[in-house]
């Protein structure tokens, strides 16, 4: 995910081809909240997995599965402290 905000252009573009690519796979939501959840990960990551987020829930949520959002739902709150 790094990768996809490097300021080099081949690296990057190949990165986002990988990310739009994995962006198609059932799980990709669920898969992303694991990466922000994990201790110790990168603030770069951590912020790059964030933003993926987003855009994947903007872009993607009306075609997700009901029962696929219930369990993105619960994923994400378990997640969230104060």
């Amino acid at each position: 995910m790094a990768t996809a905000f490097a300021s080099a252009q081949g690296p990057r573009q190949e990165a986002e081809k990988y990310l739009k690519q994995a962006g198609k796979q059932p799980r990709f939501a669920t898969t992303l909240i694991n990466v922000l959840l994990t201790p110790g990960l990168d603030e770069a990551i951590q912020q790059a997995g964030a933003v993926l987020f987003k855009n994947h829930v903007k872009y993607h949520w009306v075609r997700v599965m009901r029962k696929r959002k219930r369990g993105v739902r619960v994923c994400s709150l378990g997640g969230v402290s104060d």
